[in-house]
């Protein structure tokens, strides 16, 4: 049988240890509280590092497909250009045998001028009414340029071959220059996805850094509360 005085300790300790008891509850909630919020900014953190590693694919892929596309477009302009040059040299060696033909036969214009004023003279014949007097006059105009037309025919494929020529050099630099602009249009798109990518991969590293020290902090609380 226990004495008053055995009582009254037992009683002072079972005291004592219940507000031990909840002095570690306590401790254990607040414990409880910041384990989930650490563990909730940890998953937080992971849920953004995947987002940005998602968007580092998306980037990667999009930036080597631009690369591509201006290797490609690359070769066709320097095909295009090598097309040009090659049209340039042509007109050249077609520019020296006109003049040379027109030393050698004294020819000042282009054969083309004189068939146009012949076309529009005759065109003139057949469409306008006019007296016998002006009829025989233009008759007599055109009889003239069709002399000097024969006279110069030997130029005038080489005419014909230089404006053709020509013309076909003018859709090429067109295209050429088109190219280019396409050229530097997805060059400067795949420096800027490039770019990006770098900043992003920045991003994901300061972010795991944080993942880390989030987790570690989980960690640490976890062991505390298990303890308690």
């Amino acid at each position: 049988m226990l004495s008053e005085e055995e009582k009254k300790e037992l009683f002072d300790k079972k005291n004592k240890l219940n507000d031990e008891i909840i002095i570690l509850r306590k401790e254990l909630n607040q414990l409880n509280t910041q384990k989930e919020s650490a563990f909730d900014n940890k998953e937080k953190i992971t849920k953004s590092i995947s987002g940005l590693i998602n968007q580092v694919k998306s980037s990667k892929s999009q930036r080597n497909q631009l690369t591509k596309k201006v290797k490609q477009e690359k070769k066709g302009r320097s095909e295009s250009n090598d097309k040009i040059r090659a049209k340039v040299e042509e007109i050249k060696k077609l520019n020296t045998q006109k003049k040379d033909i027109q030393a050698k036969h004294n020819i000042k214009s282009d054969p083309s001028f004189i068939k146009k004023d012949m076309d529009k003279l005759e065109h003139k014949l057949e469409t306008e009414p006019m007296s016998f007097d002006n009829e025989k006059k233009i008759m007599k105009e055109i009889k003239v340029l069709k002399k000097q037309f024969d006279q110069v025919k030997e130029i005038s494929d080489v005419f014909g071959k230089i404006h053709k020529l020509e013309k076909e050099l003018n859709e090429l630099r067109k295209d050429a220059n088109e190219q280019h602009r396409e050229v530097q249009k997805d060059a400067e798109q795949s420096q800027v996805k490039h770019e990006e990518l770098i900043e992003t991969s920045k991003e994901i590293d300061e972010l795991k850094g944080k993942e880390e020290t989030a987790y570690k902090q989980f960690f640490d609380t976890k062991k505390r509360f298990t303890e308690i």
